[in-house]
């Protein structure tokens, strides 16, 4: 037992002697740790700065970068940059500014040495850019880049007159890392909102022509109601009402023109891009602003529309296929635009965009209907007579007659004239059909209105599955086979002298 209890003591010695080296070791962790923290803390700041301009300081910018050399010159009371060369040429101004910006505040990582054996480890006997800024006073601040860090973190400079070696940051790699076209200005082009358009026109040799327009009050909306503003003209022959909602969607495509590159500010041979004779155009009016003008007699004020028209042209592609070149109407200055940019604007699928429903004419405003059904005529009339009750509230009471007969179902009635006037097409018209042959049905809408008072749709063959369509002589689109049956029908079967049970 005694031999038993001196193990256990024993064991119980070392356990302790564990625990007591684990403390120590755990507290000089620990006070290591806030040492380090604390040196980490109060690391040295490497960084140099090498210059600190501002900007009424600086006259001029000079840069070489091997593939192109300028001279800027900065007039500091008008905040604007211009070729010490050609004082034509448009600069980018927000470029110009950032090329000086970064020269005028350059700071250094760290310096690498300030005696350097031979600068040419560093790339610096042959700088790949340098870059002046010329000062008011006369003085310059040259700055000469050599080869990049092997991390790729920085590259080497030298400042004229100091014979330290630095590393800076790639940014001022990135900022003059350009070619003649990022620092030229590209032409204004509008920026607008689908509501500000008001007539677009695109001409295309490759996609074909399409052109609409918005009136507040279209003289070929046949609603009399506004629901039609927008007719397109082309590729129709003639005036084909357009569907609002779809154009409005459609037209966000031309909110903003987006150019790439200014190839050439001053084109003086457009032949060389093939705009000489362009291979299309856009063009678009819009809203400018709006101008308040007061009527004399009643003091009211009416607003009217100033409009501006913008046009773009657009010739070859480049060689790589995936660039127009593009001008707009008025400037020398010809830019590119990318392929898929453009197409999207003279690529255009007009039938999507026509209004479906071309005979949505209000009850209200047709006073009779001549029917034609395979050669079995019928006659609708409609009168309308405006009453005003006690309180002085006017409305409008009708009475319809069906072959000389009274309606005695007036819903019924109603239920048919919807049924003549909300056809829909549902294709365009693209296979040759005898355009001469018989119609299936004609439908005469005549309207109580001075203008537009007559409408006449006739319902063609064209093939198993459609009817062409042909409003007032003019057949583009196509409504579905089994919808003219069921009109058809409902003409045949109407009966004037049943009553609502």
């Amino acid at each position: 037992m005694a031999k038993g209890k001196k193990k256990n003591a024993i064991t119980i010695v070392v356990l302790l002697l564990l625990v007591v080296a684990m403390g120590a070791a755990y507290f000089l962790l620990v006070n290591r740790n806030a040492e380090g923290s604390e040196d980490s803390d109060t690391e040295e700041d490497t960084s140099v700065v090498l210059s600190e301009f501002e900007d009424e300081e600086i006259s001029e910018l000079s840069f070489d970068i091997g593939t192109l050399a300028m001279t800027l010159v900065y007039d500091a009371e008008a905040d604007t940059w211009s070729d010490s060369e050609d004082p034509d040429f448009p600069v980018y101004q927000t470029k110009a500014n950032s090329m000086r910006n970064v020269l005028a505040g350059l700071t250094a990582i760290q310096m690498v040495t300030d005696a350097p054996e031979d600068i040419a480890e560093y790339g610096l006997d042959d700088p790949m850019m340098t870059m002046t800024l010329t000062l008011t006073d006369g003085s310059e601040f040259t700055v000469y880049l050599g080869s990049s860090l092997v991390t790729g973190d920085g590259y080497y400079v030298m400042v004229d007159g100091d014979p330290a070696v630095y590393v800076v940051s790639n940014t001022i790699y990135t900022t003059y890392h350009i070619e003649l076209a990022d620092l030229t200005q590209r032409d204004d082009m509008p920026n607008l909102t689908a509501e500000q358009i008001r007539t677009l026109l695109v001409e295309s040799e490759e996609f074909g022509n399409f052109e609409m327009s918005y009136e507040s009050y279209s003289q070929y909306d046949y609603s009399e109601n506004n629901m039609y503003p927008w007719t397109i003209f082309q590729p129709y022959g003639s005036p084909v009402s357009g569907d609002t909602t779809e154009i409005l969607e459609m037209l966000e495509n031309y909110t903003t023109f987006t150019l790439t590159d200014c190839v050439d500010y001053n084109a003086e041979d457009l032949s060389v891009y093939g705009l000489d004779e362009p291979a299309g155009s856009i063009t678009i009016t819009y809203v400018l602003e709006e101008e308040e003008t007061e009527e004399d007699s009643e003091e009211e004020t009416e607003t009217e529309e100033v409009l501006e028209t913008f046009t773009l042209y657009f010739g070859d592609l480049d060689e790589a296929g995936e660039y127009y070149y593009v001008r707009q109407e008025g400037s020398t200055a010809v830019h590119t635009m990318a392929k898929a940019t453009l197409e999207t604007k003279v690529d255009i699928d007009a039938f999507s965009l026509a209004a479906n429903m071309p005979a949505l004419i209000f009850i209200e405003n047709c006073v009779q209907i001549d029917l034609n059904v395979d050669g079995e005529t019928h006659e609708m009339v409609l009168e309308h007579t405006e009453v005003t009750d006690e309180e002085g509230e006017t409305s409008t009471e009708s009475v319809f007659y069906y072959d000389g007969t009274e309606a005695a179902d007036e819903s019924a009635f109603r239920s048919l004239y919807q049924n003549l006037i909300s056809f829909s097409v549902k294709t365009a018209l693209t296979k040759e059909w005898d355009e001469t042959a018989e119609p299936y049905i004609t439908i005469v809408f005549h309207k109580n209105t001075e203008e537009r008072s007559e409408l006449t749709v006739d319902f063609l063959p064209y093939d198993d599955d459609f009817y062409a369509v042909r409003v007032n002589g003019a057949a583009y689109f196509g409504a579905d086979a089994r919808d003219i049956a069921i009109m058809a029908e409902s003409i045949l079967s109407y009966d004037p002298t049943a009553a609502d049970e």
